[in-house]
């Protein structure tokens, strides 16, 4: 069964919303979806599977009491798509920049372990 017919809300997109570009340059494979609420976009996210798991990005334009509680129960949808289709846990990364609490808030509102340190670099390449 499709992904978007677990969860109520979603709409698969065949294009990256700008509010994604930060996984340009990132390994392909992604699938992009709009969120909804109450008819309203309130964000993008995008997904692929990796081993055993499934990695997603988020981007949320709009948020409060109802989007949160709708995310929580779109969350509870895609655990259960993961479920149906052997994928056994759910991660997500927050790029770029460095520590944000607040982000740390919100994953934790959705259920997510405490964030662990990911130690990235980058080195320019010239031509």
């Amino acid at each position: 069964m499709c992904l978007t017919d677990y969860v109520d809300g979603m709409a698969e997109l065949n294009f990256r919303p700008g509010e994604l570009a930060f996984l340009d340059g990132i390994e392909p494979g992604f699938s992009y979806f709009s969120l909804f609420c109450k008819g309203q976009r309130y964000g993008f996210v995008a997904m692929r599977q990796i081993q055993a798991g499934l990695e997603v990005h988020l981007a949320v334009k709009r948020f409060g009491p109802h989007r949160l509680k709708k995310l929580r129960r779109q969350l509870d949808q895609l655990k259960r798509w993961c479920r149906h289709n052997g994928i056994d846990e759910i991660c997500t990364f927050k790029l770029p920049g460095g520590p944000d609490t607040k982000w740390q808030r919100f994953v934790r509102l959705l259920g997510f372990e405490p964030p662990q340190v990911m130690y990235v670099t980058q080195q320019p390449v010239e031509a």
